[in-house]
């Protein structure tokens, strides 16, 4: 479950679209909007609305949202964080499922808890999100009682609730750190002199500690009624048999006799400015930004569908001058961006923040500021306009091309937005016939106008964040209100907009061929041999309509470096990227492919090379154009790796401050036993950087396309790919000499192994379990070592969260590498408080002496190999899935073919088989165990003294 809160809103160079700017038009601007024909919307007697939605992707799936317009907001002063709580409690007993049923019920027909069963709470709303199948007519029966139990039927169980505090306090546990610390005091100031300050979703914890069950039943009883609530369907049912289902099933649902109003809480306006600089010891980087608080924004007219559309254009052309301003020599921030919001119901936010080096808070805003006074004095550019909205209309095409392939939730999320903001959903025709109508007539003019009221002094709130180390000197208030005046009286000089008109490929190569054709006719793939030797494996298909994905891998990567070259080699790839490629640097580059959706992006890790993109099939010259320049024409930047270099050491320098990543290096350091090839980075290995070697060894590692193996996966004809594949890749250089990757001896530690680390402020650990050692590399152990994960997860779920409250989530999830040698590691990490880790680990540890000892359950073997099958089906329908298999398997060296074995080897996996794949996989005398404590406690509660800094710190 999650609790949705301004996490998107308080994070710096955030990027939307939504300001509040007049807008001159015609008389048909105020013409009302007309919702999607395909939507059946309605309203019960009762007051619940509906909208419902008939979709089928997924196929045989149904998206379910029960929407309650009451949040955190509501609560009496007895009540702070029992919105939340209420949430939690809706899986924990219902009217017509006891305690946990309804989530083993859920779990027996392959609904995984997460993924298809959640809700989150914010201040203004609670959502209820349910997946289901529909190809059982019981199925779509119980959820709908579910729902209806949600609506009005949770038991509120004296016991469970004192179960599910410590699962909620867990989760205000699992939130705590710095950026939380530095956020709450924010949004003191954010929502200054407004209720929404004292009314955080999570609550107070000495209220979750001990509020009375009649708190929590007087909060349901006032608000979850049926005149506040909504409902969405969408999915692979008819509409008109939906309908009637919901009225039948919420129609009974009663509104209390004297209803509590439901207010609405403003966000007063001030005029003076607020600021807020905040300081934390454990703060990984530092950002400053200017808030402008505005009235929410309506889209209900043809007029406000232009203003959006205007307010679009103006923050993508700011943003891309933040961007670019970013990549050049001395970059002022590490990151940059306009953005606008909903703060809350009543509140739009529009604002400018950025990320900044130590001591960089006055530089990053002042430039930051410089760029919109820019646009204020002398305007954009007509190239620029022009390039934004052909970048507008390309992806609006694109979406409406993808109409028919629109996954369901995707659809479900439009529609609860509706039912919350009194929005209207036109359609996505509808909205391209109005991106068509406006776009041409949106004026240059009319986007400089904007700039003119972008800085303000009214409803301005000026925020910074930093650490709180020597070296480092917060801001003054007068510090950061003085930018502005000197950003007005500084003499600035218009923006020039570097672009090239020249084509990707100025000269194309001599075309190749294609050598050799087979096919796998079972997987519906083509194979292509290359005349270079470069393999293609090709799997068309019609899940979504404009998406073509790509990916290629070579064997090698970094290992086939010593190890004095190993730093250049592991930031080729992104200096590369930084440059550009071919005649274009990476600014033009971007500018030159804004109309485009095309994209490839190159890496290298330690066992090989390769790239990965994606593009619209009418943009597949583009992508295979892309493909040939990297293997052929990386560019040399010396100011963009100037650039690039300087961001990077700026967020490595405080990466440290932050327990976790102490606790996730110390984990790296001990598992891989001290390699030099797995050390962490630091700021001073940036110093070891070379650009040029780092082409050298990019140029290396890419010139040999015999090494190869590519795959194209997604809406394409063979014969149309073929041209473009002989021109661009089967031209490519290839060399005789055929490379593998170089076994180092990295290898995690054999026998036990415990560490303990001690840093932080809060009062919350945090403990990773490791089970690691040798396995037989098979299809069908891979799939029994992930039943047994499946299914020690659930049990440990049960045991260690619903029984014991003693964590808000536990997780188990399986490594396997092919090579050097074929190796497993089982990882379970969770976190909870320092006094109770000893207690939860016994726990794990009993969890898993039962599933080695005793056969799985029927019923656990049951939500097992449903979950299991019920995810394949969705996933056999996705291009991502199959160019991920296609790429597991060529890299293996396994026939593709196994995956079509899938349903029948899970349905071979019986009890006995889970219980011997756990005695193989965590029987094992390979086990890590660390656990992380806040410095000035232990788990007898009594400070000790730390292990030495090399087993400690990492």
């Amino acid at each position: 479950m999650r609790n949705r809160s301004l996490v998107r809103l308080l994070c710096p160079a955030l990027v939307a679209c939504w300001m509040a700017v007049p807008l001159a038009g015609a008389v048909e601007l105020s013409e009302e909007l007309v919702y999607d024909e395909a939507v059946v919307r309605g309203e019960l007697p009762n007051g619940l609305t509906y909208r419902i939605r008939q979709n089928t992707l997924p196929q045989n799936r149904l998206e379910l949202r029960l929407v309650i317009r009451a949040g955190s907001i509501l609560e009496d002063e007895d009540q702070l964080g029992l919105a939340h709580f209420l949430e939690h409690m809706a899986f924990n007993g219902t009217v017509h499922f006891e305690k946990q049923q309804l989530v083993d019920y859920l779990e027996s027909i392959g609904m995984a808890f997460g993924p298809d069963l959640n809700a989150y709470t914010s201040f203004d709303e609670t959502v209820y999100m349910l997946q289901i199948p529909t190809d059982d007519e019981e199925v779509l029966e119980n959820a709908l009682l579910i729902l209806q139990d949600w609506a009005q039927g949770i038991l509120m169980d004296p016991s469970e609730i004192d179960k599910e505090r410590g699962v909620v306090i867990e989760e205000w546990r699992s939130r705590r750190g710095a950026a939380q610390r530095i956020r709450d005091e924010q949004l003191k100031v954010v929502f200054h002199e407004s209720r929404y300050a004292d009314r955080l979703p999570i609550g107070k914890v000495e209220i979750l500690e001990t509020f009375e069950p009649e708190s929590l039943r007087r909060f349901y009883g006032d608000w979850y009624r049926p005149d506040l609530m909504g409902f969405v369907a969408v999915g692979d049912v008819p509409p008109a048999e939906l309908e009637a289902r919901i009225r039948e099933t919420f129609g009974v649902l009663e509104n209390p006799p004297d209803p509590r109003p439901r207010a609405e809480f403003e966000v007063p306006d001030h005029r003076e400015t607020l600021v807020s600089i905040v300081d934390d010891p454990e703060a990984t980087g530092s950002s400053v930004s200017v808030y402008y608080k505005t009235p929410s924004a309506d889209l209900r007219t043809h007029g406000d569908y232009r203003r959006y559309l205007v307010e679009g254009l103006f923050t993508y052309m700011l943003n891309q001058r933040l961007d670019e301003r970013r990549k050049k020599p001395n970059p002022p921030f590490l990151s940059a961006g306009s953005f606008k919001g909903s703060l809350v119901l009543t509140k739009d936010v529009l604002g400018l923040s950025a990320s900044v080096d130590d001591n960089g808070f006055v530089r990053g805003l002042q430039e930051a500021l410089t760029e919109a006074e820019r646009v204020r004095r002398f305007g954009f550019t007509e190239t620029e306009l022009e390039r934004a909205k052909a970048a507008r209309l390309r992806r609006m095409e694109v979406a409406y091309n993808e109409r028919e392939t629109t996954r369901s939730a995707s659809f479900a999320a439009e529609y609860v937005q509706d039912i919350l903001q009194d929005v209207i959903s036109p359609g996505i025709e509808a909205e391209l016939a109005l991106h068509r109508e406006f776009l041409p007539a949106i004026r240059l003019s009319e986007l400089n106008r904007l700039a003119e009221n972008w800085i303000t002094d009214v409803n301005r709130v000026i925020m910074a964040s930093g650490p709180r180390k020597d070296g480092v000197r917060m801001p003054t208030e007068e510090e950061l209100t003085d930018v502005f005046a000197r950003v007005s009286e500084a003499e600035l000089e218009p923006y020039v907009d570097d672009t090239s008109l020249a084509p990707l490929v100025a000269d194309p190569p001599p075309a190749g061929s294609i050598a050799e054709r087979r096919e796998i006719p079972e997987l519906g793939v083509t194979e292509w041999i290359l005349s270079n030797g470069m393999r293609v494996l090709l799997k068309p298909t019609d899940f979504k309509e404009d998406q073509i994905l790509f990916s290629a891998f070579s064997p090698g990567g970094t290992s086939l470096v010593d190890l004095e070259e190993l730093i250049p080699t592991t930031s080729a790839a992104s200096v590369m990227m930084a440059g550009g490629v071919g005649d274009f640097s990476q600014i033009q580059l971007e500018k030159k492919l804004a109309d485009k959706v095309a994209g490839v992006t190159p890496y290298m890790d330690w066992m090989r090379e390769g790239l990965t993109g994606s593009c619209a099939p009418q943009d597949l010259e583009t992508l295979c154009q892309l493909v040939h320049l990297w293997f052929t024409a990386p560019r040399a930047d010396e100011e963009a790796y100037e650039a690039y270099r300087e961001r990077f050491r700026a967020s490595l320098i405080n990466r440290l401050a932050d327990p976790f990543r102490i606790f996730g290096d110390t984990i790296r350091r001990v598992m891989s036993q001290d390699h030099p090839r797995r050390e962490p980075w630091t700021p001073e290995m940036v110093d070891e950087m070379d650009l040029h070697a780092s082409r050298e060894v990019f140029q290396e590692r890419f010139a040999d396309a015999d090494d190869f193996v590519v795959m194209f996966v997604g809406r394409f004809d063979l014969e149309e790919l073929a041209p473009w594949v002989e021109l661009y890749l089967a031209s490519l250089p290839s060399l005789p000499d055929k490379e593998w990757l170089v076994d180092h001896g990295v290898r995690r530690p054999e026998g036990p192994v415990k560490r303990e680390v001690r840093k932080g402020m809060d009062p919350r650990s945090h403990v990773v379990l490791v089970f690691h050692d040798l396995m037989d590399w098979s299809e069908a152990e891979l799939i029994r070592m992930e039943c047994m994960v499946n299914a020690l997860e659930i049990r440990l779920r049960e045991r260690i969260r619903e029984d014991m409250g003693g964590t808000y989530g536990i997780r188990v999830s399986p490594q396997t590498d092919r090579y050097p040698e074929p190796r497993y590691a089982i990882q379970i990490s969770f976190g909870c408080a320092p006094d109770r880790v000893d207690d939860l680990v016994r726990a794990v540890d009993e969890e898993i002496a039962r599933i080695i000892e005793e056969p799985l359950p029927a019923q656990d073997l049951t939500k097992v190999r449903e979950t299991q099958l019920r995810r394949r089906e969705v996933q056999l329908r996705e291009n991502e899935f199959w160019r991920d298999m296609l790429d597991f398997y060529l890299w293996t060296g396994d026939d593709p073919r196994n995956l079509l074995r899938f349903p029948e080897l899970v349905n071979e996996v019986d009890g006995e088989a889970i219980r011997e794949a756990a005695q193989r996989y965590l029987g094992t005398e390979n086990r890590a165990e660390f656990r992380l404590y806040p410095e000035a406690s232990a788990a007898e509660g009594e400070p000790e003294t730390p292990e030495p800094e090399a087993d400690v710190a990492a």
